[in-house]
């Protein structure tokens, strides 16, 4: 009876040590993606102009300046475009075990995300600032000014790790979204927000009655915002480094973003 228990958590133990493996197996190389015949892009589509959902034809759709730099990349690829659309903070991780095949997400490179993942070259490089309630704006002009409020900033980002890192005191309420952010400022849940600065703008024009930003930006650290794929992924990293360089070089990028801001505030 005891031999049989013993081959039981045995055979448990390996099932186990074998299903990262079993997870990890998908593969998102440029041979394996023209096989499958898609794209698979994960997106967090709350960060307009570069991602964020409308309405057409009654459906809900995915729009902005990264799906469109995506579209350009299955294009290359001679593929379709699949867009996920999931929490910001899963992306990495959903790269990594081959769920999707590439992020892109507004995303900035940095040293510890760097370890995980591969990033493109960049294709846009911003600033943060800080959102406040309307009533508020001459308390809050500096990020000094945060100590000792509630400050929402969404997950895992670049603008997380600077709040975390600046050594003010402050109650950091992180969220997925960008627009449950904005929600929380407006209904007084949060006493200010931090995100970037294009999105920030987009978002102080739907609500310019409501809010406003400090007068001080913040620059991004790091190289700037750039596509994500799995360690090691050679080919895939090529083909999109070489469709973002020529983006960047033709001045698609930037005539990208303002198509979008246009859109955007077309639809609210």
């Amino acid at each position: 009876m005891m031999k049989k228990v013993m081959k039981l958590v045995l055979s448990v133990m390996i099932l186990a040590l074998m299903m990262p493996a079993t997870l990890v197996s998908a593969k998102s190389d440029v041979e394996s993606i023209q096989k499958n015949g898609k794209l698979v892009l994960g997106t967090s589509a709350d960060f307009p102009p570069f991602e964020w959902i409308v309405m057409k034809d009654g459906k809900e759709e995915i729009v902005g300046v990264d799906i469109e730099l995506a579209q350009k990349i299955a294009d290359e690829l001679g593929v379709e475009l699949e867009v996920r659309n999931m929490g910001f903070d899963t992306l990495i991780q959903s790269v990594k075990t081959g769920r999707i095949d590439i992020a892109l997400a507004g995303m900035n490179q940095s040293e510890e995300r760097a370890k995980q993942i591969d990033f493109s070259t960049p294709y846009h490089k911003g600033e943060s600032y800080i959102l406040v309630a309307k009533d508020n704006a001459d308390s809050v002009q500096t990020v000094e000014d945060l100590e000792g409020l509630k400050v929402g900033v969404q997950k895992a980002t670049v603008q997380e790790a600077y709040l975390v890192d600046s050594g003010v005191k402050m109650d950091i309420v992180s969220m997925q979204k960008n627009d449950t952010l904005v929600e929380a400022l407006k209904t007084g849940q949060l006493d200010a927000v931090f995100m970037d600065g294009v999105t920030a703008g987009e978002f102080l024009r739907m609500n310019e009655d409501k809010i406003t930003k400090a007068p001080e930006a913040v620059p991004n650290e790091g190289a700037g915002q750039s596509a994500v794929v799995d360690k090691g992924n050679e080919s895939l990293l090529a083909v999109v480094n070489k469709v973002i360089e020529e983006a960047v070089a033709n001045d698609e990028i930037k005539q990208s973003i303002e198509k979008y801001l246009d859109l955007a505030a077309q639809n609210n």
